[in-house]
C-alpha cells in the first residue's frame, strides 16, 4: 500500500489543528459528540470502533477507514476481529464495500507492521489519548 495509512494519519496531525482554529465552536461540538459516543457504555469502546469501521467501509471513506482502524487497534481489537468487520460491511454494502474492505485490510496490515512509527501516529496506546478519536496534536489541543 506504500504508506497510505501513514500519510492519512500524518495529514490529520497537520490539518486538524488548522480546522480547529478555523471553526473552533463547530469542532468543539464535534469533539463533545465523539467523547459522548466513543466511551464505554452498554457497548464497550472497542465494539463501537468496530461498528464505526464497518460504517466507514460502507460509506467508502478512506479517512474514516484509516482513523477507525487505528482506533480499533488502540481499543484492543485483534486483527481477526477487525477482519470480521469486512464481511459485515460486504454484506451490508455490496461490491463497493468489498473494494474498500481490501483498502481497510491494507491499512490494518500497514498499521500492524508499522512498529514505533505507526504507534507514534496512533497515540500513546489503547485508551491513552485516542479514546475520543483524537490523537497526537489533536489530543494536545483539547
Amino acid at each position: 500500500m506504500g504508506g497510505e495509512a501513514q500519510k492519512i494519519l500524518a495529514e490529520r496531525e497537520v490539518l486538524y489543528p488548522k480546522i480547529t482554529e478555523a471553526i473552533p465552536e463547530v469542532i468543539g461540538a464535534w469533539r463533545g459528540l465523539q467523547r459522548a459516543v466513543l466511551r464505554d457504555g452498554a457497548l464497550p469502546v472497542k465494539t463501537k470502533e468496530l461498528i464505526a469501521l464497518g460504517m466507514g467501509i460502507v460509506r467508502q471513506c478512506k479517512y474514516c477507514i484509516t482513523n477507525h482502524t487505528q482506533a480499533c487497534l488502540d481499543a484492543g481489537a485483534t486483527r481477526e476481529e477487525i477482519c470480521e468487520v469486512f464481511g459485515v460491511a460486504l454484506l451490508m454494502g455490496g461490491g463497493p464495500a468489498g473494494a474498500y474492505s481490501r483498502f481497510a485490510l491494507g491499512v490494518l496490515d500497514e498499521l500492524l507492521a508499522g512498529g514505533d512509527g505507526a504507534r507514534a501516529l496512533r497515540g500513546a496506546g489503547a485508551g491513552e489519548g485516542c479514546a475520543d478519536g483524537f490523537c497526537g496534536a489533536e489530543a494536545a489541543a483539547r
